[in-house]
């Protein structure tokens, strides 16, 4: 066959009349792009596709199914439509997104679905406005996102995942599954693989015992770090924290969730109620509800108020 002709020719399973209905799959050669439908339409002067009925675009390994697709393979607009039950498919990371609406810039390998959309893989589930999708880039979750892996479950305002990294913007809360400690913060980066968690941006962390209402921890940090392995949180800037009989002022504390040991360094400041104690380093077993001074303590008693001096007087 003539190569000219190839190249003018996109749909070489779909050699028909413009505007001929038919019923089987088809390949756009140019672009490496399979699609199908019950039935659909090829109009070769405007180079547009129209598949309705089960129709389905498949590009390597994404595939997009949807009760209705409009394709335009003109050199200059290579995009593709999606209407009703889109489903897009990536055989890379076994994930699913689904949503009502998406579209497709197919020579650029870039995907964005809405509409009550879904993202869904083995491991975890995230339910968005917006999902936007680049080749080596990851994915983009846009408004009201949430996420859940059985781990945490997290809100925010956006998400972005690559290479096992999820970073949560603005306004972010997460909720420990297992234990119901929360924390709110700016942002949050989550290491997928190790569950190893930065939460930045005046995190205010609340750990729950018992019933979700009894408050038994508060912690407030600019930046609080979580190791997974150890169940170690590393707090650091302008740190407090508050347990009902003590509240600590420090700038780096290191906190054992599991032995509920606080460990302060720097220059710590407690307040029991009662009188003030400056130390250098201090221990704080918070389920006994017992601290250990270290290291150039200095404790300063609240003097005795005027009112009350009075009536002790009388």
């Amino acid at each position: 066959m003539n190569p000219a002709l190839l190249r003018v020719l996109p749909c070489l399973l779909a050699l028909v009349f413009a505007g001929e209905s038919l019923h089987a799959d088809a390949y756009l050669s140019e672009d490496k792009v399979y699609y199908g439908a019950d039935t659909y339409t090829v109009d070769y002067d405007e180079k547009v596709i129209n598949a309705v009925g089960s129709a389905f675009f498949r590009k390597e390994k994404r595939r997009v199914d949807a009760d209705r697709i409009v394709i335009h393979y003109a050199q200059k607009k290579k995009i593709a439509y999606f209407y009703g039950n889109v489903i897009l498919t990536d055989e890379r990371n076994g994930s699913r997104i689904t949503g009502k609406y998406a579209e497709a810039k197919f020579r650029e390998d870039f995907y964005f679905i809405e509409g009550e959309t879904v993202y869904r893989d083995k491991k975890k589930s995230i339910a968005s406005r917006r999902i936007e999708t680049r080749e080596q880039e990851g994915y983009r979750f846009i408004d009201d996102v949430v996420y859940n892996d059985g781990v945490y479950e997290i809100t925010a305002s956006a998400l972005t995942v690559a290479d096992d990294i999820a970073v949560f913007e603005k306004g972010t809360h997460a909720v420990h599954l297992k234990s119901h400690d929360s924390i709110d913060c700016d942002e949050i980066s989550y290491m997928l693989e190790s569950e190893d968690v930065t939460f930045s941006g005046e995190a205010l962390y609340i750990e729950r015992e018992g019933s979700l209402e009894e408050n038994t921890l508060v912690i407030r940090s600019d930046v609080i770090r979580y190791f997974n392995e150890g169940d170690l949180f590393v707090l650091v800037g302008n740190v407090l924290v508050m347990n009902g009989t003590y509240n600590l002022r420090s700038s780096v504390v290191r906190y054992h969730r599991s032995e509920k040991l606080v460990e302060a360094a720097g220059d710590n400041v407690v307040w029991d109620g009662k009188k003030y104690v400056y130390c250098n380093n201090l221990e704080y077993d918070v389920s006994e509800d017992r601290v250990l001074f270290l290291t150039d303590v200095k404790g300063v008693f609240r003097p005795a108020s005027k009112t009350s001096e009075k009536k002790g007087n009388s």
